[in-house]
């Protein structure tokens, strides 16, 4: 995966690349964990199965788009480079 070419680079590509999966992250164990919160303290919104497949999913489509732009952005960096 070029992800993870990129995130083991030391440069500010990295950093850029590893703060996008950190918000990432962030919302999905957010999104899970208000949830299974409110399972546990049997609130009045009814958790539903689809729900939480929709968020892993979303979570799922997010890190493929990162894997494409990154692709992206590579070859149009060598397409520029070598157009030079």
């Amino acid at each position: 995966m070029v992800t993870v070419k990129v995130l083991k680079r030391k440069d500010a590509a990295s950093v850029v690349v590893a703060i996008v999966l950190g918000f990432i992250f962030w919302a999905l164990l957010s999104s899970l964990s208000h949830d299974l919160a409110n399972v546990l303290t049997g609130r009045d919104e009814v958790v539903e199965f689809a729900d939480i497949v929709r968020t892993v999913l979303a979570f799922g489509l997010q890190l493929v788009l990162i894997e494409v732009g990154l692709r992206l952005a590579i070859l149009a960096r060598g397409a520029y480079l070598g157009a030079r």
